[in-house]
């Protein structure tokens, strides 16, 4: 081993000095130097683990003690590093104990079979893939090297796992902000894609607000109930709850407002955004003052928490706009519904430290996901929005783990289940039927006639 380091250094010292002995420019020597250093390392690393599955070959007494005979030997396998691809040969040995094949250097290496990239290398691609595509990923931490399919195959083998921290803290105040991105399909359809935020307050910069101790979720697939059961979990391993007051800001929806079923001394509260938005549109296609007058009176009548003025309200405007029934009746009726959640933004100081739903909805998730005309998959959603949720995270076999990291499934081979003819689909014989009507275009051939071509 030493021998072939000091070959590769002389080789490499070598070249450093032919390269200076002639001229070259400084962009020259920034080119040069990369490209000549990942040859050295790749080199050193071929080297390295050749010398280990050499040790195992003349270890002859461990490899008795462990049941381990040579099959063959030589045998290439390629994997993309952050040095670029390397090439090393490798011994494939059979264990005597169980009758199983195996490469120990690839243990050793830390890839599996069908893997063609390097650990650090999928971890660097999967992190690069929550704010980029895929192919810019691949360009990027690979040169454009390998193929992105690459990419989605290690965020399907993937799964976010959270652990709990060392220490519980008690806090006084948690906000929780809850909203959703709309996603296409690759069906065609849209669906609905899940954000919680937790956090203990806003830290004021100026005009600039950020949140203090943030996590992010994104779940796709779960209902409402089984949301807030995580979202719950994940708080639970943070904090002590006994006296923390938790609000939960969101656009009204009901699956937002099933977190108080979950979370402990839990209150709803209305985003700004919403309530603006529905004010507005109440009192949309009126004359200018009479827009101002009623947007006026229902901003009073919420901030006095006066409900049946409000109620008032929305009936003097439909008197004066009956054309608008409708509309005024939908919006207005929104913001009775709603009209607790907003009144306690004036009657709270602190509820009035949360709920920017819409921004954390476009900077983490609409970037990545619905911004640009998109296809997702449900298997990869599953996958891939609790990661771009995560934002920052290891990658890792080995579940669980310490802080919030990235495990790889093992692959697992499809069921194969075996239908015998006349069973309409059925693994049960059974339940079986025959088909007698054949080849005839009655009403009850083509009922049957799916089910037995």
């Amino acid at each position: 081993m030493e021998s072939i380091i000091l070959q590769n250094l002389e080789k490499f010292n070598s070249d450093i000095f032919f390269f200076f002995s002639e001229e070259h420019t400084f962009t020259d020597a920034e080119e040069y130097f990369p490209k000549r250093i990942k040859e050295l390392v790749r080199q050193l690393l071929v080297a390295y683990a050749e010398n280990y599955d050499k040790q195992l070959c003349e270890a002859k007494a461990e490899r008795k003690e462990q049941g381990l005979v040579i099959e063959r030997k030589n045998d290439i396998r390629s994997i993309y590093t952050v040095f670029g691809k390397i090439d090393y040969k490798r011994t494939y040995f059979r264990n005597k104990k169980d009758e199983e094949y195996c490469y120990p250097l690839d243990d050793f290496m830390d890839v599996e079979a069908r893997e063609r990239v390097s650990h650090t290398v999928m971890k660097n691609l999967l992190n690069s893939a929550t704010k980029r595509s895929y192919q810019e990923s691949v360009n990027l931490v690979t040169d454009g090297n390998i193929s992105k399919q690459t990419v989605m195959n290690g965020i399907r083998r993937s799964y976010v796992c959270y652990s709990e921290t060392d220490f519980k803290r008690k806090i006084d105040v948690l906000h929780v902000d809850a909203d959703e991105d709309h996603v296409n399909l690759q069906t065609g359809k849209s669906s609905i894609l899940p954000l919680v935020c937790t956090y203990e307050g806003i830290e004021r910069n100026g005009k600039r607000g950020t949140c203090i101790n943030r996590i992010d979720i994104s779940e796709y697939g779960l209902t409402p109930d089984e949301l807030w059961d995580e979202v719950s979990d994940r708080i639970d391993g943070r904090y002590i709850l006994d006296n923390t007051k938790i609000y939960v800001h969101g656009d009204g929806a009901s699956w937002i407002k099933k977190a108080l079923d979950y979370l402990p001394n839990a209150v709803y509260v209305l985003d700004p955004y919403h309530k603006n938005k529905y004010i507005k549109a109440s009192t949309a296609g009126m004359k200018i003052e009479d827009c101002r007058k009623f947007e006026e009176r229902i901003r009073k009548s919420i901030y006095e928490g006066d409900k049946d003025e409000l109620i008032c309200i929305q009936g003097e405007m439909i008197d004066a706009y009956p054309e608008r029934y409708e509309n005024i009746l939908e919006t207005t009726g929104y913001l009775i519904s709603n009209f607790e959640s907003m009144h306690i933004r004036y009657i709270d100081p602190e509820a009035k430290n949360g709920g920017a739903t819409e921004p954390h909805v476009s900077h983490i998730l609409s970037s990545r996901f619905s911004s640009r005309p998109k296809g997702w998959s449900e298997e990869t959603l599953t996958h891939f929005a609790p990661m771009v949720a995560a934002s920052t995270f290891d990658f890792t076999r080995d579940n669980p783990c310490q802080t919030v990291e990235i495990g790889i499934k093992p692959l697992a081979k499809p069921k194969k289940t075996r239908y015998q003819p006349g069973t309409l689909g059925l693994s049960d014989p059974d339940i079986s039927v025959s088909n007698p009507i054949v080849y005839q275009n009655t009403g009850t051939y083509k009922a049957l006639k799916p089910f037995f071509s």
